[in-house]
């Protein structure tokens, strides 16, 4: 806490000083401190000294920095704009709570940019300007969001999906069946069912998994999508 007190010289002039108290800690008490203002003129008014008006302009301009920040927002433009042109981001709000209706596009934004995995997603979101980026999420985090998204509530998503896809024309729709997906291509999870022993094209034996998607034929907007064994045929899943 500051106060002003003024002081008379011997010239006859009227000095104001502004008074501090500080803690001295190695003396354990109040230890004032005091700083000359200026000169107190005879209306009343105090004329700052050029060393107090220094250090004012250097406190005022120290108080006002702030860190720039910048962001990547060409990816996220596209991808914002897709998923409100398609009706995604309508569907996923219908769907999902709303803790995470915005984690999950931003995860599904990551990797469409190219993160094939999730560990790298931390550092797009942080780079990238997207739904998520308000409170950063760390790897903890995104297996929160994962494991919140059910069997259940992935069927009724693609359910209400697919009801939007539906609107306007008839529509031809194409089918494919794989697993040469760098996602699902091997899995070393032995207590996953789905995951069998199969030889890939590079003739190497490996769990693997089938990935089926249906996309319209058209807009090339994927529909519907499944997991499956490896072990069955493109009719047999059709």
């Amino acid at each position: 806490m500051s106060s002003l007190t003024c002081h008379r010289k011997s010239n006859g002039a009227t000095y104001v000083y502004r008074r501090r108290s500080c803690w001295d800690k190695e003396k354990k008490r109040s230890n004032p401190r005091q700083v000359c203002v200026g000169k107190l003129h005879d209306n009343g008014e105090i004329i700052c000294n050029r060393r107090f008006r220094t250090l004012e302009a250097r406190a005022a301009s120290e108080k006002s920095e702030t860190t720039a920040e910048s962001l990547l927002i060409g990816q996220s433009l596209v991808l914002a704009r897709a998923a409100k042109d398609t009706g995604l981001e309508r569907v996923l709000r219908s769907i999902f709570e709303s803790r995470v209706v915005d984690e999950l596009p931003s995860l599904s934004w990551a990797a469409a940019a190219g993160c094939g995995q999730m560990d790298p997603a931390c550092v797009w979101l942080e780079q990238n300007n997207c739904p998520a980026r308000k409170e950063p999420l760390a790897s903890p985090d995104i297996s929160r969001i994962l494991a919140s998204v059910s069997q259940s509530r992935n069927e009724e998503f693609l359910g209400e999906w697919i009801q939007h896809g539906r609107k306007g024309l008839r529509r031809q729709y194409r089918y494919d069946l794989t697993s040469n997906l760098s996602a699902a291509s091997s899995s070393q999870n032995m207590s996953n069912p789905l995951a069998q022993w199969d030889r890939n094209s590079d003739k190497e034996d490996l769990r693997r998994i089938n990935m089926l998607l249906l996309a319209c034929a058209a807009s090339r907007i994927p529909t519907y999508y499944e997991l499956r064994p490896c072990s069955m045929s493109d009719a047999k899943t059709l």
